[in-house]
């Protein structure tokens, strides 16, 4: 029974019959070691999947100590048990117990599943997939069973129909991302702060926007921390990329608060407010700043503010809640429909935001090859970079010659190593559109 060598020639049907020939009890010459890995090796060729499991209960049983065919078993539960999953309508306790064998009986290696299986159960965990809640322990404790060191860096990509290539993450940036998330929700902050820095001294190209969810979970951990100094410094630091969500103003809100500065702190609401039309996702912040509002003596914004609360809930059809203050809303704004409630809100919003800073005039010099950035002349003779990201409205209109309004922000220039003013904030003036 020579199965290296039927191996070797890639005879795996022929391996498999001696298999097929032992489960019959037909095969009188006792079975070694290697002749299970051989055997082995050939069913999963074959995709033979639940007779590899058989298999390796027969190996483990007659090998205990032996770990020769952990990683093959790893595959075979993950082709049998966990590729296919439907987390919707599947047993998703018995699933949880197939990854916690493969966890068991297998480590993290180059030909190993550990990690795909891993980065499977951990993204249904957070994503809600998995129970009534979301288990944050769970998934730190699964990712804890990897080194994030070990994981390939390399991003992945995949050719979408019409030939145009999209990149993902790699499955260590992955990892950090998982990791400090559940840290946070854990509240595990000095942790998640430490995860967080070896990320961005690690990962050079970031997706999915992690170059702004890591750094604000590191920002919201110093600030729980009271940490107010260095949550300030790290807000300063984002502030000054290319990156923009409306959750860095808020963090920016809560820091400002922490110091007083009730200047800083308006700034900071208006600019979360005004970020983008996705009014909903802000619903708490609203809740937030309305409370603020009030206190800071704006009482109508913070009315109006608890108004749109009402309005977003309702028209979401969600669960109406009582509100951080003692009265009524005033029955003016309490017949206001949504669209003037912004229209008055955005009013004030844009004043807070735009309070104290300078605004230039000036034309596009030219549009860069790729697109996404280029050059304004000012009207003061000097010539400023700026990126399509930091167009606020009127991009679809945005050409090589067209007016625009804008202020000035420190970025960092790559290529020249230091802080240069960068275009930021930019409008195309009416007239354009």
């Amino acid at each position: 029974m020579d199965l290296r060598g039927l191996n070797q020639q890639h005879a795996y049907q022929k391996v498999c019959s001696f298999w097929d020939k032992h489960c019959q009890g037909e095969d009188e010459q006792p079975w070694q070691e290697w002749d299970y890995v051989f055997a082995m090796t050939a069913l999963y060729r074959m995709k033979r999947y639940e007779d590899c499991l058989q298999l390796y209960r027969e190996f483990h049983h007659a090998y205990p100590s032996s770990s020769m065919l952990d990683d093959r078993m790893g595959w075979a539960v993950y082709h049998v048990h966990l590729k296919e999953h439907d987390f919707k309508t599947d047993d998703n306790a018995r699933y949880l117990k197939q990854v916690d064998f493969v966890l068991h009986h297998g480590k993290q290696g180059p030909y190993s599943p550990v990690a795909l299986i891993i980065g499977q159960v951990v993204r249904a965990i957070l994503s809600g997939w998995i129970g009534q809640k979301i288990d944050y322990q769970r998934a730190n404790d699964y990712l804890d069973y990897l080194d994030p060191k070990k994981l390939p860096q390399e991003e992945r990509t995949y050719q979408q129909d019409g030939g145009k290539v999209r990149r993902l993450a790699s499955e260590q940036e992955k990892w950090y991302a998982y990791k400090s998330k559940s840290l946070l929700k854990l509240k595990q902050y000095d942790a998640c702060i430490s995860c967080c820095d070896q990320a961005l001294a690690v990962i050079r190209h970031f997706h999915s926007n992690n170059d702004v969810w890591i750094p604000l979970r590191k920002i919201e951990s110093l600030i729980e921390l009271k940490r107010t100094a260095d949550a300030k410094a790290s807000l300063e630091h984002l502030l000054r990329g290319p990156a923009r969500h409306w959750k860095i103003d808020m963090l920016g809100h809560r820091i400002a608060v922490m110091e007083n500065d009730k200047d800083a702190a308006l700034k900071h609401i208006g600019a979360a407010a005004l970020m983008d039309p996705n009014h909903g996702m802000r619903v708490q912040f609203y809740e937030e700043t309305a409370s603020f509002l009030n206190e800071a003596g704006y009482e109508r914004m913070a009315m109006l503010q608890y108004h749109l609360i009402d309005l977003i809930r309702e028209e979401n059809g969600w669960k109406i809640r009582p509100h951080h203050f003692s009265g009524t809303i005033p029955e003016d704004i309490a017949a206001m429909d949504k669209q003037a409630t912004l229209r008055e809100l955005r009013d004030f919003w844009r004043t807070q935001r735009d309070k104290d800073k300078v605004f230039l005039e000036g034309q596009i010099k030219k549009i860069l090859p790729s697109g996404r950035s280029g050059f304004i002349d000012a009207v003061n003779g000097k010539s400023y970079f700026f990126s399509f990201a930091n167009v606020r409205t009127g991009r679809k209109y945005l050409t090589e010659g067209s007016s625009v309004r804008f202020t000035l922000a420190k970025r960092m220039d790559r290529k020249k190593n230091r802080l240069s003013d960068n275009a930021v904030e930019i409008t195309v003036e009416q007239n354009q559109r």
